[in-house]
């Protein structure tokens, strides 16, 4: 299980996710595993998206067509017609499945929509194929993080630095990156279908969408050290 994250501050969003890949083989007797698998992407000036599912190529697929739709277009980016273009797509593919075949066949992936609509930020989580479609794009708004792929070393890490208070109290850019630097890697540490390197971005009414580089990210991560070995952050 991966991880992907959401976070909201008092000067902007953040996004994040590992970069692992596991792929098993057809008799789901081996797992190969990969740690170049991109999940986190800009779809416009002022909305991202970080995604995670069982399978690589139709994320890619179908994240690919929502940002071709906006360059050709140059639409104004809404979370409204990001899921119609992902649940109409979705929809179209299992459509020609029966039953036996979506048991082996899987297109589930869930997604964290997030970004501005004018000066206020939104954050929307998105889940496909539920139920074998029935229920492909179930929609709720939280309105200061998502997290998906959650596993036990995350949610103690939340209840340990009280990281929900904090946030409905407010907190910094600067501050959530190093939330996620966290949740990433001690997930990364205990969790084999977790893995670095790490992705981030942020996304502000004055700046837009902006992809976090590597060695900032570095930084954050030899930064951790000495604050795990504390119980703080």
């Amino acid at each position: 299980m991966s991880i992907s994250i959401c976070l909201l501050g008092t000067d902007g969003l953040l996004l994040a996710a590992d970069s692992r890949l596991s792929l098993i083989s057809e008799d789901r007797k081996s797992t190969h595993t990969e740690n170049n698998s991109q999940k986190l992407f800009r779809i416009t000036d002022n909305m991202g998206i970080v995604s995670i599912g069982t399978h690589e190529d139709y994320r890619k697929y179908v994240l690919g067509k929502i940002i071709e739709h906006y360059e050709n277009t140059k639409e104004i980016a809404t979370v409204e017609k990001v899921v119609e273009i992902m649940k109409s797509d979705y929809l179209l593919r299992v459509s020609g499945f029966n039953d036996s075949t979506m048991r082996r066949v899987s297109f589930q992936m869930v997604s964290i929509i997030a970004g501005y609509n004018g000066n206020k930020p939104y954050i929307i989580s998105c889940d496909s194929g539920a139920d074998y479609g029935l229920l492909p794009f179930a929609l709720g708004k939280r309105p200061f993080r998502c997290i998906h792929g959650m596993d036990t070393i995350a949610d103690y890490w939340i209840k340990k630095l009280n990281i929900d208070v904090k946030l409905e109290e407010g907190v910094s850019i600067t501050y959530l990156k190093k939330l996620a630097t966290l949740l990433i890697v001690e997930s990364a540490s205990f969790m084999d279908s977790i893995g670095l390197p790490i992705q981030m971005a942020t996304i502000s009414k004055k700046k837009g969408f902006q992809f976090i580089g590597k060695s900032e990210i570095d930084s954050l991560i030899i930064g951790l050290e000495h604050k795990v070995a504390k119980m703080e952050l």
